[in-house]
């Protein structure tokens, strides 16, 4: 069980990893990140 990886880390990656491509997103736009 301790080799798992827990489920709330990868779930901050993946958040991580939109943030990161929403902000490329919005910058393709010509609108600047909040």
């Amino acid at each position: 069980m301790g080799a798992e990886i827990q489920p709330g880390s990868r779930v901050k990656i993946h958040f991580r990893l939109s943030l990161e491509d929403g902000t490329e997103a919005l910058s393709t736009l010509g609108e600047e990140p909040l």
